[in-house]
């Protein structure tokens, strides 16, 4: 089994690993395994899902991008931010977790984060 450690990032091929890890305090883990089963089971259903995953990572054109939550946005929802314009916005991170928002309508907290992908 491979595990590899940056500062507070693990990348580990076991899903129960990185859960594990998850709880002794590293903060963001991942499972590879995990990540390549779910795409290949989204692929199933969309077969460009992979092509998409990887453009979303390997690209030298955009990168993807997390800041803090500008004040001028806190209480209003996701939503409405999308549709402010300028940069493509994928969801938020709140308690470590990604909201995408799809299927629901989450409003912005102080202490959340955008994801977004934006062009170099």
């Amino acid at each position: 089994m491979s595990l590899f450690l940056i500062a507070a990032f693990a990348l580990t091929q076991s899903p129960a690993v990185a859960r594990a890890l998850h709880e002794l305090g590293v903060s963001e883990t991942l499972a590879s395994d995990e990540l390549v089963g779910h795409t290949v089971a989204k692929s199933l259903e969309t077969p460009q899902a992979g092509g998409l995953l990887l453009s979303l990572v390997d690209s030298t054109r955009y990168r993807l991008k997390e800041t803090p939550v500008d004040v001028a946005l806190v209480s209003m929802p996701l939503s409405r931010v999308r549709a402010t314009g300028g940069k493509l916005v994928l969801g938020i991170t709140r308690d470590q977790h990604v909201d995408l928002g799809v299927g629901d309508a989450p409003v912005l907290q102080a202490e959340d984060h955008i994801v977004v992908l934006e062009a170099l």
